[in-house]
């Protein structure tokens, strides 16, 4: 499910300097967009409210998204990595999990 996603991030990972501001707002969008299509396509089944967290996600993307793109070549980049760990942690749990079910809190 994220693996083109994944992908774009980790070539723009290795290419910073080279990424044209409209490079760097497509890779943000494509993200947000993942994120809109794994809360839809994997949480569908759930109720706003068991979903917090993804809602929150994906409006922190939106609303952060220009200072993302604007981000100095070291910033983006940290940011991108952190944004495919997210993704594979995500595609993980699709994989594990079965969502009708209560989650598991670990403290």
């Amino acid at each position: 499910m994220s693996i083109p996603v994944i992908t774009a991030i980790q070539a723009a990972s290795e290419s910073v300097p080279s990424l044209t501001p409209a490079d760097r707002r497509m890779l943000v969008a494509h993200i947000h967009r993942y994120l809109e299509d794994y809360r839809r396509d994997v949480l569908g089944d759930l109720p706003d409210r068991r979903c917090g967290w993804m809602l929150r996600l994906i409006e922190a993307v939106s609303s952060k998204a220009r200072g993302i793109v604007e981000a100095d070549a070291k910033e983006f980049r940290s940011i991108m990595v952190e944004f495919e760990k997210l993704l594979v942690v995500l595609d993980d749990l699709r994989l594990s999990h079965k969502w009708s079910e209560q989650p598991v809190v670990l403290h």
